[in-house]
């Protein structure tokens, strides 16, 4: 056995998974925010076909595109930036100026999409310590729906 083993090994494949199902869910839910505001979704897969690259992003003559990411080994951060970054890209139309302020909106869309769901924010407002929660709320964090 391993020196400093915490996690046994039968307990990877759980943690794989979560990480994949995590992915999944980060890929639908900017997919469908970037759409509501009128940008192209590229989907996703991981890891990308070329070897020791991090990041890649496939064009097809469709005009879509697939962005491929390495997730195993690397903070949730840099994979939920290079999939913004991947929506941003693929959305660029190549004049300079306009790309700018495109990009600048649709990470913003994107970045508020992720927040409630993948950054642990709350929903609700926080509470004094000791205050009762207000009639309704709950505990858990909330996906908001589009109207």
């Amino acid at each position: 056995m391993a020196a400093g083993l915490v996690t046994p090994s039968r307990d990877n494949k759980s943690v794989m998974e979560s990480r994949s199902l995590r992915f999944a869910a980060a890929a639908r839910t900017l997919g469908d925010a970037a759409r509501r505001a009128g940008y192209v979704a590229p989907t996703f897969r991981s890891p990308p076909k070329i070897a020791g690259r991090t990041r890649t992003i496939r064009r097809h003559r469709s005009g879509g595109a697939t962005v491929s990411l390495v997730v195993k080994s690397r903070p949730w951060f840099a994979v939920l930036s290079d999939m913004i970054e991947g929506f941003v890209a693929v959305n660029r139309t190549g004049d300079a100026a306009a790309d700018l302020v495109m990009g600048e909106r649709l990470r913003d869309v994107l970045w508020d999409a992720v927040e409630v769901i993948d950054l642990g924010a709350d929903t609700q407002p926080r509470r004094k310590r000791g205050a009762k929660p207000d009639a309704g709320t709950s505990h858990l964090n909330v996906v908001p729906t589009a109207a």
